[in-house]
């Protein structure tokens, strides 16, 4: 940002304040704060800088022709005057995507404002409470907001058209009115793109509280869920497990300072164990080891807090058995006793789990306890805190002194702040630490030097390659000028080939087409002579039938000869005359079939040659 602006951003601010603009060192130090905040390009971050309401729109009129993606104003005091000034800068500016107002006094008339031009903005992240404060959470000069039921209920409405993924709702008192918790519980299960969700520090009403998680059961693209401080008891933990079972995608579950109990814990472990969620805060929930040993955790678990619970040996144990094979990194364990427990069980925990980060602050341990860790170091534990137990450090010390001195650790720091260790202790653990992370420094650099070394060899042997590459590429193109010109050779045999073989199948399809009008002309004449064997059978049928006439005829006209030659025994001339007559006839038919059956003869004995060259027209004269 330039100078103007950062001038023009501290007179508004000295009007908010009271004070004169005139002090040159005031503008110095201001000048050189807000720079050292906004050195990365396209972010604003002004938190905790007592801007008012004229720094505020002093900020807006500067930044209005400025790429700016990170606006965070927390902190500070812009009330409704300044919420104004910066929807006037979201209009002008849509690159804005993450805007944090929260505790700037804000009231209704504000997040009213807010509500109506949310969905003209390209906001994804909305903070309007105290989630982002971080350690100065507690700083009694911050002023949350605080909004009626009307404006919640038109933030919540202006939800369903944004296209907001984070949103803090933090300390705003939005358990106090039961129409803003139906509200939050209507609309909130619209806002199909809403992943992050803090309505931490909200005191609801068991029976408002029900309803806001029967709304919450819709939000299934939650990422991360923080209901810490909220007055959730085991008689929401049934609608608690239904909001799990809905939200595939949840990550991170914070329910700190709940009087969940035993009870609670227990209804929601079984929901809790078919989650994927990697960091689970079950911090001041009132359970104990009755419940934690039946917490089954799911092997996606990276960070799991159960900070001041009453947790003792069995409780420890049921840990090991659910955090065994799982992906944990980080746990917290501060603020149980577990004074009686043998070094040994947290040994077996180290050595069950790939941890990096154990904190046992506040635990009455005590130095025969701890030994054990130290003793046989977990070659993936990195930080250990041990702040305010009853630890004198000697046995420590000596455990340390001897894994140190036999190899390098990768243990990096021991927080033994608040224990009873004399300054002697304290500095010689101090000094092995320091003492481990120069070594694991030279060891770091030994082995970049050997990697360097590595590369300086293969860059040394680079030239003999270029030289082999270049001579390996030469023979390359010889084989290529080769290749060519044998594809060539190929290319012009496979054309003479390829006339070779049109020839051949040219006198090939004509040897078959010839082939084709013989059988045919065969098989016209089979069936000419089919055609005539079936007609000679028929005609010599008739022949026969004829034949069969004929003879009977004959022998009608032997039968008649013979009646009349008895008749006629011994009669005249005349009756000679008819006899001679009547044999003459006779004669002639005997000869006539004589004859006949001469030729049906013949017809039957003809051999199978003579009758297939024969004409189908002959005929068989009577």
């Amino acid at each position: 940002m330039n100078t103007s602006i950062v001038s023009e951003v501290f007179h508004g601010r000295c009007r908010d304040l009271g004070l004169e603009a005139d002090d040159e060192s005031d503008f110095e130090t201001f000048s050189a704060t807000f720079k050292k905040a906004n050195q990365e390009p396209g972010v604003a971050a002004l938190r905790l800088m007592r801007l008012g309401s004229n720094a505020a729109i002093a900020l807006a009129k500067g930044l209005k022709r400025c790429d700016i993606r990170y606006l965070d104003l927390f902190g500070n005091f812009i009330h409704d005057l300044g919420t104004m000034a910066v929807l006037q800068l979201l209009s002008s500016n849509p690159s804005i995507e993450y805007l944090d107002i929260g505790c700037n006094d804000i009231r209704s008339e504000g997040c009213i404002a807010l509500s109506q031009e949310l969905h003209k903005t390209n906001i994804k992240t909305l903070l309007l409470g105290r989630g982002s404060a971080g350690k100065v959470s507690d700083d009694h000069r911050l002023v949350p907001n605080h909004f009626n039921a009307k404006a919640f209920s038109m933030l919540f409405r202006s939800l369903r058209e944004a296209r907001i993924v984070n949103l803090d709702l933090s300390y705003l008192s939005l358990g106090s009115n039961s129409v803003s918790v139906r509200n939050c519980a209507v609309y909130l299960g619209s806002a199909r793109s809403l992943e992050h969700l803090n309505l931490a520090y909200n005191h609801f009403k068991t029976s408002d509280f029900e309803v806001l998680l029967r709304g919450l059961t819709a939000c299934s693209n939650l990422k991360s869920l923080n209901l810490s401080d909220t007055n959730l008891t085991w008689k929401g933990a049934t609608m608690l497990g239904n909001v799990l079972q809905n939200t595939a995608e949840l990550e991170t579950l914070k329910l700190v300072k709940n009087t969940l109990g035993d009870n609670g814990l227990v209804i929601i472990a079984p929901v809790i164990e078919q989650t994927n969620i990697k960091e689970l805060y079950l911090s001041s929930v009132d359970c104990s080891s009755f419940a934690i040993s039946r917490l089954t955790l799911p092997p996606t678990i990276e960070k799991l807090c159960l900070k001041n619970n009453r947790i003792d040996l069995d409780g420890i144990v049921g840990l090991i058995n659910s955090l065994s094979g799982s992906k944990i990194k980080y746990l917290n364990l501060s603020g149980n006793n577990l004074s009686h427990i043998d070094g040994q069980i947290f040994l077996d925990l180290l050595n069950s789990t790939s941890l990096e980060v154990l904190v046992l602050d506040n635990c009455h341990l005590t130095d025969e306890s701890i030994a054990p860790i130290f003793q046989h170091l977990n070659p993936s534990l990195t930080h250990i805190y041990l702040r305010k137990n009853f630890l004198y450090g000697d046995s420590v010390l000596d455990a340390m002194e001897k894994q140190f001195s036999a190899s390098i650790q990768l243990l990096e720091v021991v927080n033994l702040t608040g224990n009873q260790l004399n300054h002697a202790v304290s500095s010689r653990i101090q000094k092995l630490l320091s003492r481990n992370t120069t070594r694991k420094r030279q060891e770091k650099k030994r082995v970049l030097h050997h990697q360097r070394s590595i590369l300086e060899f293969q860059a040394s042997k680079i030239p003999g390659l270029e030289k082999e590459k270049g001579y390996h590429e030469s023979k390359l193109a010889e084989h290529e000028v080769t290749l060519e010109k044998k594809r060539k050779e190929l290319d012009a045999t496979s054309a003479n080939n390829r006339s070779i073989l049109n020839q051949l199948t040219k006198e090939l399809k004509k040897a078959i087409s010839e082939k084709e009008t013989t059988v045919d002309a065969i098989i016209s004449v089979k069936d000419d002579v089919l055609n005539f064997k079936q007609k000679s059978t028929i005609e010599l049928a008739a022949l026969e039938k004829e034949l069969e006439e004929e003879t009977k005829q004959m022998n009608e006209a032997q039968e008649e000869l013979n009646a009349v030659n008895e008749v006629m025994a011994g009669s005249g001339p005349n009756i000679s005359d008819r006899r001679k007559a009547l044999k003459a006839r006779l004669a002639e038919l005997q000869k006539e079939n004589q004859d006949m059956r001469k030729q049906i003869n013949d017809s039957r004995s003809m051999p199978n040659s003579a009758r297939d060259t024969m004409s189908p027209h002959t005929r068989f004269d009577r």
